[in-house]
């Protein structure tokens, strides 16, 4: 797919933003997939040391940094998708404008 250049002096590749959109969700699942792997474990030293203040504070830091990353990895995937969708929308426009006049290489 060729570039789209703007009147405000950018270009466009479509696929190459595709692609990014692509690595971002592929990232995004990843960080999911860490956090699920750590908090079995983790969940285990909490149990071994119950009772004791750390392992209280342990729990409580670990749910707190997995609600966090996991929501990263929400937005992370939410710009994802939307990157796809922009390449999308702009491989449309130019199919749309190429439509309009007569398609590439036609006079």
């Amino acid at each position: 797919m060729a570039e789209l250049s703007g009147g405000a002096g950018f270009r466009v590749v479509p696929g190459e933003v595709r692609a990014a959109g692509v690595a971002a969700q592929e990232v995004a699942g990843r960080v999911v997939e860490e956090v699920r792997a750590v908090g079995g474990p983790v969940e285990g030293v909490v149990r071994e040391v119950r009772g004791w203040q750390v392992g209280e504070a342990l729990g409580t830091c670990t749910h707190a940094w997995q609600e966090l990353l996991n929501g990263l990895a929400a937005e992370i995937d939410r710009g994802g998708r939307k990157l796809a969708e922009s390449a999308g929308a702009y491989q449309a426009a130019e199919a749309g404008v190429a439509g309009d006049f007569g398609g590439p290489g036609r006079r």
